[in-house]
């Protein structure tokens, strides 16, 4: 998943679909979840990355710039999955596959929490988990 072509895609749907808005985007690992923001600045998008050896302080300070809008995406491998909730994020990439169900529902739950004056999220599913795990709101028994 960590090809140029894909990160490029990623970057171009973005731009084309993502409205600029608060983004949280999940990588494969690490260096793809570093190549996915580099791609980001090259665009003069303000992207930053972290992942689980990212200091607490400094992963707040991350958050803190996505919740006030300076920062437009963070990328990350499997930190914000859990336990983090940030309403005001209106779009998610996930740029990672799984076949884990419940890791699905958790990554695009991160968007579909509701907002003052929030309508809708965009998903942008560059993994093709939706072919494997159906639709955000489709009834799961």
């Amino acid at each position: 998943m960590n090809t140029d072509q894909l990160v490029g895609d990623v970057v171009a749907d973005w731009l084309k679909h993502g409205e600029r808005r608060r983004t949280v985007a999940f990588a494969v690992d690490v260096a793809h979840s570093v190549h996915i923001r580099n791609a980001f600045l090259e665009f003069d998008v303000r992207a930053e990355h972290l992942d689980g050896s990212t200091p607490k302080t400094e992963r707040d300070a991350i958050l803190a710039r996505l919740r006030s809008g300076e920062t437009e995406i963070v990328t990350n491998c499997a930190v914000l999955t859990e336990g983090w909730d940030m309403p005001a994020v209106g779009c998610l990439i996930l740029a990672r596959p799984t076949k884990q169900l419940g890791l699905f529902r958790q990554m695009v739950g991160r968007v579909l929490r509701p907002a003052e004056g929030k309508t809708d999220a965009i998903i942008l599913d560059h993994s093709g988990a939706v072919y494997r795990h159906g639709l955000p709101e489709d009834h799961v028994e």
